[in-house]
C-alpha cells in the first residue's frame, strides 16, 4: 500500500503542448503530424496553487517539470509557479526537462534567476547536436533559440544540464560540444543512450505533408549503443515506406490516420516473437511503491503511478495500453483528476492502490521487468539463448 506520508513529490506534464516534432516521440506520426487524440492544454498559475496549497509546498521536496507529449517552456506560468513555489519552500527541488527551443533570452535568464534560489534546482536541456545536427532529431527547434536559452539561463545563475543523445549522425561533435558546454558554463554534460532501435531497423522521419524525409541510425560507437542494439547490423525501412510516392495509397492511408478521434485500433498492433512469453513469467519491480518516490499527473490533471502507465495510456499502440485504459475507464477517469478530486483522496482510493500493485498489468512488466528475463530470450529475433 502507498501511504500519501511517504509520497515527497510529484512528476507533473505543465504542458501537453510543445515547438518541436521528434520522430520518435508518441504525440506526433514520425516527425509529421500531431497525432488525434493529443489535447493541447497547460497548467495555469491559479489551477497550480489551488492543488498544490502552501501547506503542501511546504511538506513537499521536490518536482519534476517533464511529459510524455509536450515541453515544460510550453507552459506561459512556468516561471510564476517556480517563484511560488520558491516563496514558500526555499529548500523545495525543481528539476525541469526541455529542448530549450523557445521563449526569449530574457524568459530564461528570469528563470534561471528563480531557480538559483536553490542550487539543487536545475534545467536539463536535451540539445542532441550542434547548429548543423540538432533539427535533424529535434525537428523545428531553431540554433538560435537554443543557444539564447542555455546562455540566459545560465547567466541568470541557474544550475544547467546538457544531455545530448547519440546518433550516428552527430556523433563526430561529441568533442565540440564538449568544448561548447565549457565556454557556455553548463554544469554538467551527459551522452546518451536513444532508446528505439531494439528490432534492428532504422527510424524514418516524416515531413509535414507526410513524405519521407530520412532515416535516423544508432551510434557507430558501442560506448553509446544500447545492449540491444550491439552487434547488429542495422537495416534501412525506407522501401517500406514507398507507398507514400503513390497519392491513392497515401491518401487512403491518411484518411484513416487524420479521422479518427479515438485511441481504438488507433496503431496496427505489432507482436515481437517472444514478447508474451517475457510478459506473462518476467518479475518486475514497481518503482513508485517500492522507492516512494513521486507519482505523475499529466497537462489535463490526471493523476497516474509514474509517467509510463501515462505514456501507454496515451499512445493505446497495442494491447498493452487497451489492457491499462479498460482497467482505468472501468473506474472512471475524472476520479484521477487532481481537479476535481481531491489529491490526497485519489492517492488513498482503493483503485489507485490497485494501480501501483496490480500484477497482472502488461504496461508495469514492460517498464520495470527484470531484466535478466528480458536478455535470457531474444525478445525481438525469437531465438533463444542457450
Amino acid at each position: 500500500m502507498i501511504d500519501i506520508k511517504n509520497i515527497r513529490g510529484f512528476h507533473i506534464e505543465l504542458s501537453s503542448k510543445c515547438n518541436a516534432a521528434c520522430p520518435m516521440c508518441s504525440r506526433n506520426f514520425l516527425g509529421s503530424f500531431t497525432i488525434p487524440f493529443v489535447k493541447e492544454s497547460s497548467w495555469t498559475i491559479e489551477k497550480f496553487k489551488k492543488v498544490f496549497t502552501k501547506r503542501w509546498i511546504r511538506y513537499l521536496r521536490h518536482f519534476t517539470f517533464c511529459g510524455n507529449l509536450g515541453d515544460p517552456l510550453m507552459c506561459d506560468d512556468l516561471i510564476s509557479i517556480v517563484e511560488y513555489i520558491m516563496d514558500n519552500n526555499k529548500q523545495f527541488e525543481i528539476s525541469i526537462n526541455t529542448n530549450g527551443g523557445a521563449r526569449s533570452k530574457d524568459w530564461w535568464f528570469k528563470l534561471g534567476n528563480q531557480m538559483s534560489r536553490n542550487p539543487l534546482n536545475y534545467v536539463i536541456f536535451s540539445v542532441d547536436g550542434l547548429e548543423d545536427t540538432n533539427h535533424i532529431y529535434r525537428r523545428k527547434v531553431k540554433w538560435p533559440n537554443v543557444i539564447n536559452a542555455m546562455k540566459g539561463y545560465v547567466e541568470g545563475g541557474g544550475r544547467a544540464i546538457w544531455e545530448f543523445l547519440v546518433f550516428k549522425h552527430n556523433e563526430h561533435q561529441i568533442e565540440d560540444v564538449k568544448k561548447l558546454a565549457d565556454e557556455i558554463g553548463i554544469n554538467e554534460l551527459v551522452f546518451k543512450r536513444p532508446m528505439g532501435f531494439g528490432s534492428g531497423t532504422g527510424q524514418v522521419a516524416l515531413t509535414s505533408d507526410v513524405d519521407v524525409d530520412y532515416e535516423i541510425f544508432p551510434s557507430t560507437i558501442e560506448e553509446y549503443q544500447n545492449e540491444d542494439v550491439r552487434g547488429k547490423e542495422m537495416k534501412s525501412t525506407l522501401d517500406s515506406w514507398k507507398f507514400l510516392d503513390n497519392s491513392a495509397e497515401k491518401s487512403k492511408f491518411l484518411s484513416k490516420w487524420k479521422s479518427i478521434e479515438k485511441r481504438d485500433n488507433f496503431f496496427e498492433t505489432i507482436h515481437y516473437p517472444n514478447e508474451f512469453e517475457y510478459l506473462d513469467n518476467v518479475d518486475f519491480s514497481c518503482r513508485v511503491s517500492d522507492e516512494k518516490t513521486e507519482v505523475f499527473i499529466d497537462s489535463l490533471g490526471n493523476l497516474f503511478p509514474c509517467c509510463f502507465t501515462a505514456s501507454k495510456f496515451y499512445q493505446n499502440s497495442d494491447y498493452v495500453s487497451e489492457e491499462l485504459r479498460n482497467f482505468i475507464i472501468e473506474y472512471d477517469m475524472k476520479n484521477l483528476n487532481v481537479h476535481e478530486k481531491d489529491l490526497r483522496l485519489i492517492i488513498e482510493s482503493e483503485f489507485f492502490q490497485k494501480l501501483f500493485l496490480q500484477k497482472r498489468l502488461y504496461v508495469c512488466k514492460l517498464f520495470c521487468g527484470d531484466q535478466k528475463t528480458l536478455d535470457s530470450i531474444n525478445y525481438y529475433t525469437g531465438s533463444n539463448d542457450e
